[in-house]
C-alpha cells in the first residue's frame, strides 16, 4: 500500500487568510512506492534409489527424483532458481557425463539430467564442466500471494556398458560442497551471477544394488550322421556362462530327457529306438560332466563377460539302431 504525506504551515491557523499561501509556507503531497521484500526459498531434493541392476546384460538403468521449491517475497514477482550439482561425494571419472558411485574399490558410471530423454546435464556453476554442464534455471511467479512451491522432476541414468561391475550396495551423496541451491529475483541476473552469492545445501543420496547373477547360451554337441556305430564318435558344444564380477559359480549338466543317473549312459532317441552316449569335461573324455558332486560339474569365478566352457560328447562303440534322428535335451544348471 502506498503511503501518503504531507507538509504543513507552519504558521498559526488565525494568520491564514483563505486562498492565499504564504510565499515561504508550500504544501506538498508525497507518493513512495512500497519496499521491495527480500525472498525467502527453501529446496529439496529426494534421494534417488536405481534399485537393483544386472550390469552384465549391457543396459542403461534409469532413475528419477525430484527437487521441491518453495519461496515467498513480494507479491507478483518472479524468483530465480538455480540448483547447483556438482560431481558428489564420490567424484567423477573426468566427465559430467561420468559422475561416480562406489561400493569398495568398484565404481559404476552415472549422471544427472534435467529432461526424461537423459540428454541434457545438471550440473553446476560451481564446478570444473561449468562451460558443458552448467545449472539448470527455474524461474517461478510468486503471484498476487507472494508465495509459490514449485515441483521439478530430476533424471538420473546408470550408463550402459560396464559389465564388470562387482555385485555389492553402491552409493554416493551430494552433501557439503557438493550442492548448492541458489536463489534470486530475476532481476539480479543470470544464474551464473545468483549461483556466486550463495544459497541453501539440500543432502540427498543416490545408490544402486549390483546383484550377484549369471545368464547362460549355449551351442548344441552335434554328432554329425554316421552310417554305423562300429567306432567311437566324437563331438563337442559350448556354454557360454556370464556371470556378475566376483561370483562364484559351479555348472552340472542332468541325465537328459532319459533321466539317465550316469554321465556316461545318457539316451538320445528316435521313437523307440536309442544311441547311448556321455557328456565329459575334458577333451580326453576322462571326466564324466554330471550334476552332482560326485562327478565334474565345471566351475569358476565370473568377470562380467562371458566365459566359454567346452563340452565334450562320446558316442562309444554300440550296436547300430535304425536309421533316423536322434535327439536329447539335458538341462544346464548354473549355481551361484
Amino acid at each position: 500500500m502506498a503511503r501518503w504525506s504531507s507538509i504543513a504551515s507552519a504558521l498559526p491557523a488565525s494568520r491564514l487568510r483563505p486562498g492565499v499561501l504564504p510565499g515561504a509556507v508550500a504544501g506538498a503531497l508525497l507518493c513512495a512506492s512500497p519496499p521491495a521484500s527480500a525472498q525467502t526459498c527453501q529446496g529439496q531434493f529426494t534421494d534417488i534409489n536405481f534399485g537393483t541392476i544386472n550390469p552384465t546384460n549391457g543396459l542403461a538403468v534409469d532413475g528419477t527424483g525430484s527437487l521441491q521449491v518453495q519461496c515467498s517475497g513480494t507479491n507478483n514477482a518472479t524468483v530465480r532458481v538455480c540448483p547447483n550439482l556438482n560431481s558428489g561425494s564420490a567424484g567423477d571419472a573426468g566427465s559430467p557425463a561420468a559422475r561416480l558411485m562406489t561400493n569398495g574399490a568398484s565404481t559404476v558410471f552415472y549422471s544427472v539430467y534435467t529432461d526424461p530423454a537423459r540428454s541434457v546435464i545438471w550440473g553446476s556453476y560451481l564446478w570444473g564442466y561449468s562451460g558443458s554442464a552448467p545449472s539448470p534455471q527455474f524461474d517461478i511467479p510468486l503471484g498476487p500471494t507472494g508465495q509459490a512451491t514449485v515441483s521439478y522432476p530430476v533424471y538420473a541414468r546408470i550408463q550402459a556398458g560396464q559389465p564388470t561391475a562387482a555385485a555389492g550396495t553402491y552409493q554416493t551423496r551430494f552433501n557439503g560442497q557438493q550442492d548448492l541451491i541458489s536463489f534470486g529475483y530475476t532481476s539480479a541476473g543470470s544464474c551464473a551471477i545468483i549461483s556466486g552469492t550463495g544459497g541453501r545445501r539440500a543432502n540427498f543420496t543416490l545408490n544402486a544394488v549390483v546383484a550377484a547373477t549369471c545368464s547362460l547360451t549355449t551351442t548344441p554337441v552335434a554328432f554329425g550322421s554316421k552310417s554305423s556305430l562300429s567306432t567311437i564318435t566324437d563331438a563337442s558344444g559350448q556354454l557360454r556362462v556370464t556371470c556378475t564380477t566376483g561370483a562364484s559359480y559351479t555348472v552340472g549338466l542332468d541325465g537328459g530327457a532319459s533321466g539317465a543317473t550316469s554321465p556316461t549312459s545318457r539316451q538320445m532317441t528316435s521313437a523307440s529306438a536309442s544311441i547311448t552316449y556321455g557328456l565329459y569335461g575334458d577333451a580326453a573324455r576322462t571326466q564324466p560332466w554330471f550334476n552332482t558332486t560326485a562327478f565334474f560339474r565345471a566351475g569358476g569365478t565370473g568377470t562380467g563377460v562371458a566365459q566359454t566352457l567346452t563340452v565334450y560328447g562320446r558316442i562309444p562303440v554300440q550296436a547300430t539302431p535304425p536309421a533316423g534322428t536322434y535327439s536329447d535335451n539335458v538341462v544346464v544348471t548354473v549355481t551361484y
